[in-house]
Order: C-alpha cells, then structure tokens, then sequence
C-alpha cells in the first residue's frame, strides 16, 4: 500500500477516475427518470443503454493501435473531456433524441479511459505491486465512486430534479478532467 501511495501518478489516476466515475455512476442510474421526464418509457430507457454499449466498440477495438502513437496520460485527459461533454449535454438536452444521441460519447469516455488506464498501469507501477494498483483502481473506480455518486445523486434528486442530479455529475466530470490537466501542467503524470 506504501508504494502505491508513494507513486504520485498512481493518486492522481485513481482520484481523476474517481471524479469522472462518481458523475458517470449517475446516469447509470438516473437515466430512466430523465428518459421519462423527457416522454420516453421503458424502450427508450432500453435504447440507451443499448447505443451506450454499441459506441464502445469501434473505440475498443482501435485502442491498441492509439495507445502505440498517443502517450497513455493524454488519452485518459481526452477521456476526461468526453466525460465532461457527455454528463453536461445530458444535463441540458432539450428533447429524448439530442439525449440519445449525446450517449454516442460513451465510446469516446469510458471504452477509450479504461484501456488507456490499463496500459499506462502497467507503465508506471512495478510488477510486483502491478496487480494490487489495478485491483484497487478497479475497486475505485467501478465500486467505491458508485457508491458515493449514488448517494449524492440521490440526495441531489430529493432535494430538487433529475437535472441537477446531471448537473452535479458534470461537475465531478470537471473537476476529474482538471485534475487530470493540472496533472500535465504540473507534470505528475510520468
């Protein structure tokens, strides 16, 4: 646990991740309450995440050969960015089909941050803590954001709308992406 928390890449991945994951945790699940404010039903909700899976493909499938000429690092930070655009034009799309059609960033969010991180874990921790970063990123960023996303986007809900629960996602998105571009400012990342 020392070495992961000496290695100062590694904390600012895994707090970047967890901004952008805790907002993105949201609309898992609170798109069926925005689909229905905006007329949809069930099939649309379905639709969705339907689009949301399939966009992730083509980037996917292209992240090998991305990751030989782009650096790691400035792929997360691109990532970052998707995942600020997404939660923001979620937030304030005016009708079901501009929502639909922003899920579309999905595959340039989390199918383009995921391997991107996988890759540069395995770039900047050593072999013999390499497993334990990245079942604690996992832990991180799949589960432990969630949670606290989840929590907060429920009281956001109860306290005034789903759209504002959106509006709080982007703002966790931002402040990951701002993380991340500090990070290259100040030349955290390795």
């Amino acid at each position: 646990v020392s070495r992961l928390v000496k290695n100062h890449a590694y904390i600012l991945l895994l707090l970047m991740s967890f901004l952008l994951f805790m907002g993105t945790s949201c609309f898992s699940s609170f798109i069926p309450v925005l689909t229905q404010e905006l007329g949809g039903g069930s099939g649309e909700v379905g639709t969705v995440f339907a689009l949301t899976a399939l966009s992730e493909v083509p980037a996917m499938f292209l992240m090998a050969s991305i990751l030989r000429k782009v650096p790691a690092k400035k792929v997360i930070v691109l990532a970052g960015l998707f995942y600020l655009l997404r939660l923001s034009l979620t937030a304030v799309a005016p009708n079901y089909i501009v929502m639909l059609l922003v899920q579309m960033f999905q595959g340039l969010s989390f199918a383009v941050i995921w391997p991107a991180s996988m890759a540069y874990l395995n770039q900047i921790m050593d072999y013999e803590v390499r497993s334990t970063a990245i079942m604690t990123f996992s832990s991180v960023t799949l589960g432990i954001s969630g949670i606290f996303g989840n929590a907060i986007g429920t009281a956001v809900l109860a306290a005034t709308n789903v759209r504002m629960v959106f509006v709080f996602a982007s703002v966790s998105a931002g402040v990951g992406l701002a993380l991340g571009l500090y990070g290259l400012v100040r030349r955290i990342w390795k």
